[in-house]
């Protein structure tokens, strides 16, 4: 899509939009909003709305960093969201290191979860259990058959700014919803759900900025009788597991103002109810395999350690002088 974009690109006049409650002006070229065909941007600036009002583009109802994500991705593709950094101490080159080990040990994880994915399947029935949070939605995962930056993008982000994250990602989706640009809504989801996947490990109530999202989510997208919206599925799929862990005064309000998401809500959690002994038991499995990662990643450590001890060995071995091993042969 939008990184296929040539050099004709920058021989184009640039639009002008107008972003924000400030209103701060943007100058975009026509190529890159217009990349999807099947998008309302290329509609915009190709059909017969082209020319109207005063030419300028009016997103003044999506704030900066939001439109800043979505011109990132479709000039290149990606988009990365704001305040992300490395743990103190990381390199580059550890980084590196820890993405090869993470290949073989995603293999294994890989399935493990499409052993778990079949064990759902040979039972479903009207008392099916929920999916696990990285199996809610209908695409891959990103570290899995079409690698994105999600995953990395994740564990650098410093834990605290996780939940300014996922609101954000709610507003990409929001505006790839809106205006039909369906691989920036994959993304933003792939985004959603890896930033949820993490939420938990340093965030045990419901943040603010969840509940922001999910308002968001629920107020501005529809739904279907056909299909299921995936932002709503995946968001109202979270609470619904996380529930217990998750509830306070903040979670409390909002499920007692009723609508969609209550509704969605409340008919998972009776599924978990109702399936209580299967879910555990997927949730054991889903438990086992992250023991098997961490297990994996201490025995890696162990022979590294091991190798280097040897290597040293070997090292200092070779270089004794002749006398210091033979001496006291050669004294008698």
């Amino acid at each position: 899509m939008s990184h296929n974009l040539n050099g004709r690109l920058f021989a184009e006049t640039p639009l002008s939009i107008r972003v924000g409650s400030n209103k701060k002006l943007y100058y975009v070229h026509p190529k890159a909003l217009s990349s999807s065909s099947s998008s309302a941007l290329h509609a915009r600036v190709t059909g017969p709305w082209m020319n109207c009002g005063d030419g300028e583009i009016d997103w003044t109802d999506f704030d900066e960093q939001t439109i800043d994500c979505v011109l990132n991705f479709l000039y290149t593709g990606d988009y990365q969201a704001g305040r992300i950094t490395q743990r103190p101490g990381e390199q580059s080159q550890q980084r590196a290191t820890e993405e090869s080990e993470e290949i073989e040990k995603d293999k294994e994880i890989h399935a493990s979860r499409q052993q778990l994915k079949e064990y759902e399947l040979a039972y479903r029935s009207i008392h099916e259990p929920l999916s696990p949070i990285e199996s809610c939605l209908d695409y891959h995962l990103p570290f899995e058959d079409s690698p994105v930056k999600a995953v990395t993008l994740c564990q650098e982000t410093l834990y605290e700014d996780i939940p300014n994250e996922l609101l954000l990602h709610a507003k990409v989706y929001l505006f790839a919803h809106r205006y039909l640009l369906d691989d920036l809504a994959d993304l933003s989801l792939r985004y959603l759900q890896q930033a949820l996947i993490n939420l938990p490990k340093k965030q045990p109530d419901f943040p603010q900025q969840l509940a922001d999202a999910v308002c968001l989510i629920y107020t501005e997208t529809a739904t279907s009788e056909l299909q299921e919206n995936p932002g709503r599925k995946l968001l109202s799929q979270f609470v619904a597991l996380k529930y217990t862990g998750l509830y306070n005064d903040r979670l409390e309000k909002l499920l007692a103002e009723g609508g969609p998401f209550t509704i969605d809500v409340s008919r998972k959690l009776a599924r978990r109810l109702m399936s209580s002994p299967l879910e555990e038991r997927i949730q054991e499995l889903s438990n086992s395999n992250e023991s098997l990662r961490a297990e994996l990643a201490d025995k890696d450590r162990e022979t590294k350690a091991l190798t280097r001890e040897l290597h040293n060995r070997a090292v200092w071995n070779n270089n004794l002088p002749v006398r210091a091993v033979f001496g006291q042969d050669r004294s008698r």
